[in-house]
């Protein structure tokens, strides 16, 4: 027969938090009044939203070209994940912008070779037309007023 011990799992387990805002935050909550007499239900409340999270963060795994890897926990937590998430968001935009330049630029040379050596060609050719339309105008203006609003 195999012995077991500790089957309890209401023991009482000591911590050390050393961290003074970590203390400030408690603080805080424990001014309010589900949690003003008991700083057991702070931390057993910030386990229940805090533990599942992290147990996530050090044991799932997400497949990557075909293989299980485990999701990295460096830097997620702080603002490095956010510059990092950043940058990569600016490369991405970066990347379209030049996939799309090449495409305008391919249609612009296609469509002035059509029209070589007519009127129009030669006014294409010297960037005549060069001039957003003015709906286009229009929209870019109502776009960048609403990015200005975030």
């Amino acid at each position: 027969m195999k012995s077991v011990r500790n089957i309890d799992k209401n023991t009482r387990k000591f911590i050390t938090i050393s961290d003074m805002s970590l203390w400030e935050i408690i603080d805080e909550i424990m001014t309010l009044s589900t949690y003003e007499k008991s700083f057991n239900k702070v931390i057993n409340d910030a386990l229940l939203f805090g533990l599942p999270e992290l147990h996530k963060r050090l044991f799932d795994t997400v497949e990557i070209d075909g293989e299980e890897r485990k999701v990295s926990v460096a830097n997620e937590y702080g603002i490095d994940a956010f510059y990092f998430q950043l940058i990569r968001l600016m490369e991405e935009s970066i990347a379209n912008q030049v996939i799309i330049k090449s495409i305008l630029c391919s249609l612009y040379n296609e469509r002035a070779y059509q029209l070589k050596g007519t009127p129009v060609g030669t006014k294409f050719e010297k960037g005549a037309f060069k001039d957003t339309p003015d709906y286009l105008v229009k929209e870019e203006a109502k776009l960048l007023k609403n990015a200005g609003r975030k």
